[in-house]
């Protein structure tokens, strides 16, 4: 809704946009290229490659969201590449240019193509909180890609104001209905296009509310589609029974305390180019957040006093910022606390975006109502000035980004796999056990197991629960020869039991200690079995409380004949109890010992 002149631009302009691209490219090229998969990606590689699409796939449950959109990606993904990291990293690339350019076509659709876009376009191409989704690949199938295509069905809109034309009403159909299939919260869409329309309307410094209402209720349409599609969208989200693995409402102070500190921490940080606490000069953590929200206050104050549509447009980015850490802090809140949450990169997207767009309208409305005298000094000086501002923002830009590269789980992926990436054949099986935490939590069991994640890493890799002859990848990525280091035992026994189910404990007393953060703490028993066999394993750990012999990972194991069985455990186990169902086994020798 604006009458915003598109000027043809010269060849300066274009250089600019695309040497904008270019450094984007280059940059997410750079960071994908040392960094792997880790976390969920596993689980999303190895459960939704299989089986047809069909309303199970569609309606595959993440943490309690519906995010049909990234099931059918990850499926498509992982049949045509499997998890080749390669092709991942062109996907990612994809989308980030893919975001870029839909933020200038929204800036265009505001302003038309005047001089100072490509700035505001690096703002956006370049911001931490986009270029940390790319090391990623959840976080590029869930709040990249939502805001990718929120953007593009933002100035999809936009030009459906100007224009009135069917052609961008299906793009906005096209780009919401995607933009919902990412990740459900994404509806909040339909209130950030809403509140713009009543709140910030043409443009126009004069405008009136019932102006605005006016001109809102003559693109009905927009509201129809956007409407129709949040309707369906949250229907199915409420059908599945998604919400009934929601966490719980955090408490009302700690709501309070993390709207008040995520966006002196969040955005008004990360827009700057600075990851916070991260990067910051010497001195107390609170200095980088307290001056950056000095900085963007003095601009709301100064712009909103020189022009009233300034006004509106601060007025519109707190309203819908208000909206984004609001459904921040009701989904993760309770479970990452105040500090994580409004420091976390991948949370701070929407609200990156939305004050980039408030900053674009406000300061050229502002700078608009300055004497003639006093634009025309400004105009002549804005080489000058944007090449200070690139100064001055540059160094903390370069250091979050090697911080971005350096210190996230993903880069610790790449060196822990490098040896498994390079596609020869494993030396041997593998032992089972879990990768480290820091690259998979335990709780994401068994999508953490060596069994799951090695032959997506290479297809050659097999494993086993017999330590005898396999081998174990270190935490520094070397691949070696398990060597069992006994903590406990190993202790003959003569126990036999069978076939019905029967208990024995094995180990009573013993107060083990607990497993490195790099080393597979195992649980080793020698066994003979008549046939097969299934056992399993309880146990108690230093504080006698009952648990899995096996803690957070499975302890239930079919054997047969003689062998060894090793199988790992989160636990410090004081006791430990085996069950036998089958066929009559014996138990020769226990043991409890570190992998090295």
């Amino acid at each position: 809704m604006t009458g915003a002149v598109d000027h043809r631009p010269g060849k300066t302009w274009w250089a600019a946009v695309v040497s904008v691209f270019v450094v984007q490219a280059a940059t997410v090229v750079v960071l994908t290229s040392r960094n792997y998969f880790f976390m969920e990606d596993f689980r999303f590689l190895v459960q939704l490659r299989e089986g047809p699409i069909d309303a199970e796939l569609l309606g595959y449950d993440v943490f309690g969201h519906f995010v049909p959109g990234l099931a059918l990606g990850n499926h498509l993904f992982a049949q045509a590449f499997g998890a080749s990291w390669t092709a991942a990293s062109v996907v990612i690339l994809a989308f980030q240019l893919g975001g870029s350019v839909a933020f200038l076509r929204l800036l265009i659709a505001l302003h038309g193509r005047t001089w100072w876009l490509p700035g505001a376009l690096a703002a956006f191409a370049l911001s931490v909180v986009m270029l940390y989704s790319s090391v990623w690949w959840a976080a590029t199938w869930t709040m990249g890609a939502t805001t990718v295509c929120a953007v593009s069905a933002f100035g999809c809109a936009q030009r459906y104001f100007n224009t009135r034309r069917r052609r961008h009403l299906l793009s906005l159909a096209v780009m919401a209905a995607l933009s919902f299939s990412f990740f459900e919260k994404s509806v909040v869409l339909c209130v950030y296009v809403g509140l713009f329309a009543l709140v910030v309307g043409k443009l126009d410094e004069r405008e009136s509310w019932r102006q605005r209402l006016r001109g809102a209720l003559a693109v009905w349409p927009v509201w129809l589609t956007l409407g129709t599609l949040a309707s369906i969208d949250l229907a199915l989200y409420f059908a599945g029974g998604h919400h009934e693995n929601l966490s719980e409402p955090p408490p009302l102070a700690l709501t309070g305390e993390y709207l008040l500190r995520a966006l002196p921490e969040g955005s008004f940080t990360t827009v700057l180019g600075v990851v916070h606490p991260s990067v910051g000069p010497p001195g107390p953590q609170w200095l980088v957040p307290a001056t950056t929200t000095t900085l963007f206050v003095l601009i709301m104050a100064w712009t909103s006093w020189r022009s009233r549509l300034a006004a509106r447009a601060w007025l519109w980015f707190l309203a819908c910022a208000l909206v984004s850490v609001g459904f921040v802090a009701l989904g993760r809140l309770g479970t990452l606390g105040v500090d994580m949450t409004a420091q976390m990169l991948r949370y701070q997207v929407e609200t990156n975006y939305l004050v980039l767009v408030a900053l674009t309208i406000a300061v050229p409305a502002a700078l608009h109502t300055l004497a003639h005298g006093a634009r025309a000094r400004l105009w002549h000086l804005r080489g000058v000035i944007a090449v200070g501002v690139v100064i001055a923002l540059v160094p903390g830009w370069i250091a979050s980004v090697r911080v971005i590269s350096e210190t996230g789980p993903g880069r610790t992926a790449d060196e822990y796999f490098a040896a498994l990436r390079t596609g020869g054949p494993p030396p041997g099986p593998f032992l089972e056990y879990p990768v480290p935490a820091w690259i998979v939590p335990a709780f994401q069991y068994p999508w953490n197991m060596s069994s799951v994640i090695f032959p997506l890493v290479n297809p050659r890799a097999e494993t086993t629960t017999d330590p005898r002859g396999s081998y174990v990848v270190t935490y520094d990525g070397t691949v070696r020869e398990v060597a069992l280091d006994y903590l406990y035992g190993p202790a003959k026994t003569a126990w036999c039991g069978g076939p019905e189910p029967a208990a024995i404990t094995l180990v009573t007393g013993m107060q083990s200690p607990r497993q490195p953060d790099w080393d597979p703490l195992l649980v080793v028993v020698d066994h003979v079995a008549e046939g097969r066999a299934t056992v399993s394993f309880t146990g108690k750990d230093e504080n006698g409380t009952p648990t899995s012999a096996a803690g957070m990972l499975g302890s239930v194991f079919v054997v047969e004949g003689r062998g060894r069985l090793a199988f790992p455990t989160t636990v410090a186990l004081s006791e430990v109890v085996l069950f036998v169902e089958g066929v009559r086994v014996c138990i020769e020798r226990f043991g409890i010992a570190v992998a090295r």
